[in-house]
């Protein structure tokens, strides 16, 4: 008997640790609610500021990158239709043109994983409400279902109705979150896929181009000492601020502070 009693007494706990979920599992679907509507709006004021801009037959533009002279290619990319951030990544990197080739190629990566990292948070917040909210939507499903049916033996068909209804309404308010932010994050994820790949192809050619240069004698190597975190803030920084201009960005991004002066070598010496 006391061990029954026990049991009883622990299945009581459980129940109202159980029922105590319900409201705060509500609260979390209106949450997801809002969100979704949130990301409704964000994803059609992104499509009209943003991806609208970004026009560019991505293989004329490497043949432009490939064929313009030294002094033409800042304009070649400020003239182009990447967006903001993916021509001051390009810019940084044609400014600092002059450093070794192992630090260059640092530099491309680092102004790449920006753009991933950016991108990559904000899909993984949508990612995020497409795995949470049936989940929330199912245990504000169970949670009320089990005193409509204790309600139901004791002939209390209105308890039962009601807890019915809140089971479908969360229900329904995880799935439509989930929906809404998967077809959301698919647009999206194609979207930034396109960026991240015109932004990758642009670098390497520009790299590419670099390297042919200092074979010529066109472009000289410096000795390695730039701060590279430092370029990358000053990146970070201008990609976010409309108000410096990319032309401004340009001749401004070769004095960045170094961390030991080195004069100017050909590469090799």
């Amino acid at each position: 008997m006391l061990e029954i009693a026990q049991a009883l007494y622990l299945t009581d706990i459980l129940h109202a640790v159980a029922q105590g979920l319900l409201a705060p599992v509500i609260i979390v679907l209106l949450a997801f609610v809002i969100y979704a509507i949130f990301l409704i709006g964000s994803v059609i004021v992104e499509a009209v500021t943003e991806r609208r801009n970004f026009r560019i037959v991505i293989s004329k533009f490497l043949t432009s990158i490939a064929c313009a002279k030294e002094e033409d290619l800042a304009d070649v990319v400020i003239d182009s239709g990447l967006l903001r951030r993916q021509k001051v990544s390009l810019l940084t990197l044609w400014s600092y043109r002059s450093l070794p080739s192992e630090t260059l190629e640092t530099l491309a990566k680092r102004l790449l994983a920006i753009q991933e990292l950016r991108y990559g948070r904000i899909t993984g917040r949508t990612d995020a409400a497409v795995r949470l909210a049936p989940m929330f939507g199912l245990m504000g499903t169970l949670i009320p279902l089990g005193p409509g049916i204790v309600a139901l033996g004791q002939g209390q068909t209105d308890v039962l109705a009601a807890s019915i209804g809140v089971a479908f309404d969360t229900t329904v308010a995880g799935l439509i979150t989930a929906g809404v932010a998967y077809v959301i994050g698919r647009i999206r994820g194609n979207w930034y896929e396109n960026y991240l790949g015109a932004l990758e192809a642009a670098m390497c050619t520009m790299l590419e181009k670099i390297e042919k240069e200092r074979e010529a004698g066109v472009v000289t190597t410096v000795g390695d000492g730039v701060d590279v975190e430092a370029i990358i803030a000053r990146a970070e920084k201008e990609m976010s601020d409309k108000g410096i201009s990319l032309k401004e960005l340009v001749g401004a991004a070769g004095e960045e502070p170094r961390k030991a002066d080195a004069a100017p070598a050909k590469e090799g010496e």
